[in-house]
C-alpha cells in the first residue's frame, strides 16, 4: 500500500500532465454517458423548458441568418448559434455541452496553480470538479451552462495570468483573452455580479493602464453587438444584462474604478 501511494506521489510531481488528460477524459465520459443516458430515458431530466425557446431561434437562425427574433429579445445568442451548429439535434447538442464541460477539469488546474497550489493540490481541485455531481448534470444539459461556466473560468484564469505576467506584452493579450472569456460568457447566460466582480480585478495591476485597451475593444464591440441583436428583435436600441455585463469591463478598465456588484454598472 505504501508502494502504491509512493508511486502515485512520484507520478504527480513528474506526470501532472498524463494525470490531468486521464482527469479530463473521465470527466468528458461521465458528462456524455449523464447527459445521453438522460436523454434517452426522459427528456425533463436534461430541460427545464428553455430548450424549446432556444431550438425555435436556433431554426430562426438557420432559416433566415440574422436575429430578428422574438425569442432574442430574452435569450442571448451564444447558445441558440450552438444549438444551430448541431443541426438542433438534441444529442450533438448535448455532446458538445459534455465537451465544453470537460474543460473546466484543466481550467480548474490552471486556475489552482495560478492561485499558488501545488500540482497534487490543483489536480485534486480538478478531480472534485470532474466527479461533482451538479456539475456533471449541468454542463450535460440542454442549456447554455457549460458556455457559461467554461468562459466565467477562462476569463478568471486569464485574469490572474495578466496580474501576474512579467512582460507588458503578454499582460496585454491575456487581458485581451480574458474580456473575450467574459464576452463568451455573458452571451451565453449573463451574471452581472461574476461580470462586476471580475473586472475589479483590472484595478491592482501594474499592467492596467497598458492592458486597459486591449481589454476594451472587444468588450466595446460586445456591447455594441448587443444592442445590434436586441434592436433587430424588437426595433429599437436596447441593451440586455448581456450588453451592461460587456459595458462593465470597459467602464472599469477605462476609468480604473471598481463596479459595485450589486447594482447595473454603467454603461
Amino acid at each position: 500500500m505504501q508502494g502504491r501511494l509512493s508511486a502515485l506521489a512520484t507520478m504527480v510531481k513528474d506526470r501532472p500532465g498524463t494525470l490531468l488528460l486521464a482527469l479530463t477524459l473521465l470527466a468528458l465520459v461521465l458528462r456524455l454517458a449523464w447527459g445521453l443516458g438522460a436523454l434517452a430515458e426522459d427528456r425533463s431530466l436534461v430541460n427545464e423548458g428553455d430548450y424549446t425557446s432556444y431550438s425555435q431561434a436556433a431554426r430562426h437562425f438557420l432559416k433566415r441568418g440574422n436575429f430578428n427574433n422574438s425569442h432574442f429579445l430574452v435569450r442571448p445568442p451564444a447558445f441558440p448559434l450552438l444549438v444551430a451548429l448541431a443541426g438542433v439535434n438534441a444529442a450533438l447538442v448535448i455532446t458538445f455541452n459534455a465537451l465544453i464541460g470537460a474543460l473546466l477539469t484543466p481550467l480548474t488546474w490552471l486556475l489552482s496553480r495560478r492561485l499558488g497550489l501545488a500540482p497534487g493540490g490543483a489536480l485534486l481541485a480538478a478531480l472534485l470538479v470532474a466527479i461533482d455531481p451538479l456539475s456533471i448534470r449541468y454542463t450535460a444539459f440542454l442549456g447554455p451552462g457549460a458556455l457559461a461556466f467554461a468562459g466565467a473560468l477562462a476569463m478568471m484564469v486569464g485574469l490572474l495570468a495578466m496580474l501576474q505576467a512579467r512582460r507588458q506584452g503578454r499582460a496585454i493579450l491575456w487581458a485581451a483573452l480574458a474580456a473575450l472569456m467574459l464576452l463568451l460568457s455573458v452571451y451565453a447566460r449573463p451574471s452581472r455580479r461574476a461580470s462586476c466582480a471580475s473586472t475589479n480585478l483590472y484595478r491592482p495591476s501594474r499592467h492596467a493602464a497598458s492592458s486597459s485597451t486591449p481589454s476594451t475593444i472587444p468588450c466595446c464591440c460586445g456591447t455594441g453587438f448587443c444592442c445590434c441583436w436586441r434592436s433587430s428583435a424588437c426595433g429599437a436600441c436596447c441593451v440586455s444584462g448581456a450588453g451592461s455585463c460587456s459595458g462593465a469591463c470597459f467602464w472599469s478598465s477605462a476609468t480604473s474604478a471598481p463596479v459595485p456588484c450589486w447594482s447595473s454598472p454603467p454603461v
